[in-house]
């Protein structure tokens, strides 16, 4: 049940990550579709965000991008023609989560586990 709501408006977005940058932090940017791809590309472009920058893909969550292998590669494609030089990880959630690990590895990424994600 979706109970909360996520304040990513892009002046918190930009003052959050320029305030990362001024205290040496690198942020791990999680992405739940393509889109999200596109606006962390503009947020690169507008400094809010320094390069390279790594990707989380969280595949199979509810309101996000299904956890295919077909998917994945899909994701890698967005994120190598907008974030040149950017790292990438993946999870599957719920029975996607071997494919999503296999997959990532045999297509160079890195994987996450952990009982958040996937038992």
């Amino acid at each position: 049940m979706y109970t909360g709501i996520f304040n990513n408006n892009p002046k918190f977005l930009i003052t959050m990550g320029k305030k990362m940058q001024e205290v040496g932090v690198k942020p791990e940017v999680e992405v739940f579709d393509p889109a999200m791809i596109y606006d962390a590309a503009y947020y690169i472009k507008v400094g809010a965000l320094k390069p390279p920058v790594h990707f989380q893909f969280c595949m199979g969550c509810a309101g996000g991008i299904a956890a295919t292998a077909e998917n994945l590669m899909f994701m890698k494609r967005v994120l190598n023609d907008n974030c040149p030089g950017s790292t990438w990880s993946a999870f599957g959630v719920g029975r996607g989560a071997m494919e999503i690990m296999y997959s990532a590895i045999a297509a160079g990424g890195h994987i996450r586990v952990g009982m958040e994600d996937n038992v």
